[in-house]
């Protein structure tokens, strides 16, 4: 487990039990992408994030531990033009895990660096012929 029961109370001052911080133990591993068990080391910067949002996933769930799994907070939705409206509430996911998710290391950015696929000419070795 990434936090326990008294942890959440530690860190959020809610009361929760060890079954419903498992439950938003498995929400925040599926939103993040990995298991505990992918985290090598306990002592990295992701497994503390990874404890806090399941600190403060299970903090959330405590008011409704069900609506996490229930439908979206849709209020009204028309055919034409697929306009949706939806509620105040986020069911799913805790804000402030959501914001710690966004700060793991696998999380950054994607991007890779391209070079060219040839190697550089140098003006002299132009055939202008």
């Amino acid at each position: 487990m990434f936090v326990a029961a008294y942890e959440v109370l530690d860190l959020t001052g809610a009361t929760v039990s060890e079954a419903l911080v498992t439950r938003a133990q498995a929400i925040v591993e599926a939103a993040a992408g990995r298991t505990e068990s992918m985290i090598w080391d306990a002592n990295s910067l992701d497994y503390y994030w990874l404890s806090y949002a399941t600190a403060w996933q299970a903090a959330y769930m405590v008011t409704d531990p069900k609506a996490v799994y229930e439908q979206a907070n849709l209020v009204s939705a028309k055919q034409d033009n697929s306009t949706l409206v939806f509620g105040d509430r986020l069911y799913a996911l805790a804000p402030l895990a959501a914001e710690a998710i966004t700060r793991l290391s696998w999380r950054g950015s994607r991007g890779i660096h391209t070079g060219p696929t040839v190697g550089r000419v140098e003006e002299e070795t132009w055939d202008l012929a």
